[in-house]
């Protein structure tokens, strides 16, 4: 976890915004962004790194936030509740990271679990046999379509259900249920070709 003094805040913000002083409607959420991300910088560098973000990443999360404030910044706020919003901002990001990083971490362990590989088997030969499996249904699962193969990886070996899937890729959770049967037909087909007993 990194110290968030040394944290360097600095956010190009080469958007446009109108002049405030020259502007004779109501200021709107975007207008207000740059003052309450200045007010709120340290505060949410604080936020980034308490939440467990690594030093190499949190500058870019921030980066982030601050890009998906500017998109999709409510209008008609003041600005405590827009501050409150970009707060969330920056709690939804952070909650992103970590699920990638364990969706990797998920993706190895399952293939090894898959492949029904046990740390804690002596015999060699069984150790080689399962490194075999291993490595068979890896590339039965690079003979799959990118998007089958992401839906197939997300349910079983990343364990999210077909509608966190659908929120994920942006399809309804009837197309992610319907590549998820599609996808693991295929793998059980390449399996069984490969000739892997277990398929």
């Amino acid at each position: 976890m990194m110290d968030a003094s040394s944290l360097k805040l600095s956010i190009t913000r080469e958007l446009p915004h109108r002049d405030a002083d020259r502007c004779s409607v109501p200021r709107s959420g975007r207008d207000l962004l740059p003052s309450v991300w200045d007010k709120s910088a340290p505060a949410l560098a604080r936020l980034v790194c308490a939440l467990g973000i690594e030093s190499g990443r949190a500058e870019d999360i921030l980066q982030d936030v601050y890009l998906t404030a500017w998109r999709k910044c409510p209008q008609h706020v003041g600005q405590d509740e827009l501050k409150r919003w970009v707060f969330r901002v920056a709690v939804n990001r952070c909650n992103l990271e970590h699920r990638r990083r364990s969706w990797w971490k998920k993706i190895r362990n399952g293939l090894t679990r898959f492949a029904g590989n046990s740390s804690g088997e002596s015999d060699p030969a069984d150790q080689a046999e399962r490194v075999e499996e291993q490595e068979l249904i890896r590339q039965c699962l690079e003979t799959l379509e990118p998007r089958l193969r992401t839906v197939l990886v997300l349910r079983f070996f990343a364990e999210f259900d077909s509608q966190e899937i659908g929120k994920m890729l942006d399809l309804p959770d009837l197309t992610v249920r319907s590549q998820l049967r599609k996808a693991r037909q295929q793998l059980a087909r390449e399996l069984k070709r490969a000739g892997y007993r277990d398929a």
